[in-house]
């Protein structure tokens, strides 16, 4: 289970972020690889006796086995062939299918991204099940230890002026930063990882307190320096939406700290910080906002200027000239949900639903859409649009009702609250952003909000986390 969970995270990462060729496909096999455990780890089978003895266990475990039946099933309900031509013109032939029933807009991408979605909530529930409290700080080392060599490699190839993806391969766009082909995902990741790094070093930095031979190593300044490194990336990628959030991060950081502060005087409270870091840790935020402002300002000083253009389009009222592709796309998402609002067109459709939904003004005078956009650049509508209202309550259901449950436990457990943090601010960005769409993101998403959540559950049994 550990040594499964660590490929799995170190494939999707340095397969261009999981968009290399096949990477999606190997990505979900490695996933569902973790019913393995069921082989090799019969003992802790014992566990799912207890389950059905509570609605608040087996509800949740109940929801997600009802959606990876569904998304297992719907590609063969498929409602359109991609057909294409001769002149590599693609278009889309109906087909007879059970309405009423899940169904997929096209079959051979929808069972794609439907295996990897499965495969990581099956992933999530064997890891919150099998996976041994002794093996989750080693997990999440080596999974920090990626992210920060990942951060340093991105640093090296930024700062060569490196024209292709680690010097290899061709990239999309411009704007990529280490295996990660686009900088708004490197932003997911990051933030991710920034995570990673707090937990770590709260925990070595509360074993200090105890241990005078921990205190002497100081292990805890190795994760705290690769929080640097890693907050050092975002205002490289030169991108709005990576210093916001670094900003964002290091403020809700300095709040916790002197929140912390005030519960310090309570000796046996083992997750209160020491009194100095309360006034330290405010100022070290202070400064890294400073930086990470004056460190991107002549990547971002163009896209600067465009956003205080279109905030003045639209205190003048002049909506007609506001670019409206990216607004546009929520929009033709929410048409797509209305045509299909229970069951959801089958995820990863958007590409090819696009093609049907796409406005006037996006396409030739032939009716061909003039660019066609994968993503929605908003995650939170595309899984509306994909799943369905029923599809994405089934995927919300358990982090909710785990939350709820154990919502004490995270504000009792530092390295909880450290790894849950980030997953809170991921989905904030995803409501403009599309972060979910990079395999790799989604992948250590999963991984990373079952890990908090199992730090809470120990801490809330009263355990130290």
């Amino acid at each position: 289970m550990y040594l499964q969970t660590i490929i799995l995270v170190l494939f999707a990462v340095w397969s261009l972020g999981g968009r290399m060729e096949g990477a999606i496909t190997w990505i979900a096999a490695l996933s569902w690889s973790s019913l393995l455990a069921f082989v090799l780890c019969p003992r802790r089978l014992a566990v799912f006796q207890k389950i059905w003895g509570s609605w608040q266990s087996y509800l949740p475990l109940l929801a997600w086995l009802i959606l990876i039946f569904w998304l297992l099933l719907a590609p063969f309900n498929a409602q359109w062939r991609v057909i294409t031509g001769l002149d590599g013109s693609v278009s889309l032939e109906p087909l007879v299918y059970f309405s009423g029933l899940p169904a997929a807009l096209v079959e051979a991408r929808c069972r794609e991204y439907g295996l990897l979605l499965s495969g990581l909530m099956v992933q999530a529930m064997v890891l919150w099940h099998f996976l041994e409290r002794s093996d989750l700080r080693p997990l999440l080392t080596v999974i920090a230890w990626n992210s920060i060599i990942a951060a340093a490699v991105g640093v090296f190839f930024k700062l060569a002026a490196a024209e292709k993806i680690l010097g290899l391969a061709e990239p999309v766009t411009g704007s990529f930063f280490a295996s990660f082909r686009y900088h708004n995902h490197w932003t997911a990741f990051a933030l991710l990882s920034l995570g990673q790094c707090l937990s770590l070093g709260a925990y070595w930095y509360r074993r200090g307190q105890r241990n005078v031979d921990v205190r002497r190593k100081r292990p805890d300044l190795i994760w705290f320096s690769g929080l640097l490194l890693l907050s050092l990336t975002l205002p490289l990628t030169a991108a709005r939406a990576g210093v916001l959030f670094l900003v964002l991060f290091w403020l809700g950081l300095a709040c916790w700290f002197l929140v912390g502060g005030r519960r310090a005087s309570n000796t046996a409270d083992l997750t209160a910080p020491r009194r100095y870091w309360t006034i330290l840790i405010p100022c070290f935020a202070i400064v890294m906002v400073i930086f990470s402002i004056w460190g991107a300002r002549q990547g971002l000083l163009p896209e600067w200027r465009q956003t205080r253009t279109q905030l003045e389009q639209v205190q003048n009222q002049k909506y007609e000239d506001l670019d409206h592709p990216r607004t546009d796309s929520w929009g033709d998402c929410w048409r797509m949900l209305q045509d299909s609002p229970v069951w959801g067109w089958g995820p990863g459709s958007h590409l090819y639903l696009y093609q049907l939904y796409a406005r006037e003004e996006y396409r030739y005078e032939s009716g061909v859409v003039k660019h066609i956009k994968e993503f929605a650049h908003n995650d939170l509508m595309q899984f509306l649009a994909e799943l369905g209202a029923v599809g994405l309550l089934l995927l919300l259901l358990p982090p909710a009702m785990l939350f709820l449950r154990y919502s004490h436990g995270l504000w009792r457990s530092a390295q909880g609250l450290a790894l849950f943090f980030p997953c809170v601010l991921i989905l904030m960005l995803a409501s403009f952003e599309f972060p979910f769409s990079n395999p790799a993101v989604l992948t250590l998403y999963f991984v990373q909000a079952t890990l908090a959540f199992k730090y809470a559950c120990n801490a809330g049994r009263g355990r130290w986390a």
